[in-house]
């Protein structure tokens, strides 16, 4: 658009710091031992679709490989720093729109941070039920890339299962991907949903959501050992009651979990059927 800012990047020493790495404990070790890993060239900040082919370009002029980053969660080193690199942070494209509770369908940018994506829905009466353990800070682009799961997958599925289209862009053009493929071309999200951001940056998503339940029910046995306690969680799974949450906790997380109480945001999602399996031997949590 005319007049508006140019892509927002950075080169200072102290931006290149903060995109040294992610939450790889091989590289968390490495820096507490002083042997942090390489700084990347440059940092740029997109606000859209645009800005990231712009950021594209910018990479191509200057020989630099693309390291797409959401909240930097990621324990796998997927988006670990490396010399010669734009690093493309993508939390300033965080917009969500267009909840169709017909289509049971919400358009979200791939900066939104899961949890603040479960906020707006709850607000609304409508959610994912996507539930990674780390929530709080990771991204939809995030899930995307690593083909993410959360702790009710047994009910409502993994977020591949969720994303119904993505549109994301690459050095050859964008992609359009699921429900959003152009008739008459090889829809790529397969593909691209689990990418790990190698193959193309993610600017849109459409990912299918759910009506908040109405009442949560939860339940906890205890087991005298885990062969009993894993042999009553394959019976829940193959009487197809499909529970929320079927977890199995050890002595010690048993009685961390008595010592904790529900608390709002991501409780909210527990609103369903959820079953735990506790040994206290050993303990079993439904929900």
């Amino acid at each position: 658009m005319s007049g508006s800012p140019p892509l927002a990047t950075s080169s200072a020493p102290l931006d290149l710091e903060a995109y040294r790495r992610d939450l790889w404990p091989r590289l968390t070790l490495a820096t507490l031992r002083g042997q942090p890993g390489p700084a990347p060239a440059r940092v740029a900040w997109p606000r859209d679709a645009a800005e990231v082919r712009a950021a594209l370009r910018l990479a191509e002029a200057e020989d630099l490989a693309v390291v797409p980053y959401g909240a930097g969660s990621g324990v796998c080193g997927g988006a670990a720093g490396r010399r010669d690199a734009l690093v493309v942070d993508l939390k300033r494209m965080n917009a969500i729109r267009d909840l169709d509770t017909e289509a049971r369908t919400v358009r979200v940018q791939p900066g939104v941070l899961g949890q603040h994506l479960e906020d707006w829905l709850g607000r609304r009466g409508w959610m994912t039920a996507h539930s990674p353990s780390s929530i709080w800070c990771s991204t939809v682009g995030g899930y995307v890339a690593a083909r993410s799961a959360g702790q009710f997958s047994s009910r409502y599925g993994v977020f591949e299962d969720m994303l119904l289209a993505a549109r994301a862009e690459a050095p050859a053009g964008t992609i359009e991907a699921g429900l959003w493929t152009p008739r008459g071309e090889e829809d790529l999200l397969p593909v691209l949903c689990g990418s790990e951001g190698g193959l193309a940056v993610v600017t849109d998503t459409l990912v299918r959501v759910a009506p908040l339940p109405e009442a949560r029910w939860l339940r906890g046995y205890a087991f005298d050992n885990l062969q009993s306690a894993w042999t009553a969680m394959r019976r829940i799974m193959q009487a197809g009651l499909w529970p929320s949450v079927l977890r199995l906790y050890d002595p010690l997380d048993t009685r961390l979990n008595r010592a904790t109480r529900p608390d709002t945001g991501v409780q909210r999602i527990l609103r369903t059927r959820s079953v735990v399996i506790l040994p206290s031997r050993m303990t079993l949590r439904v929900s």
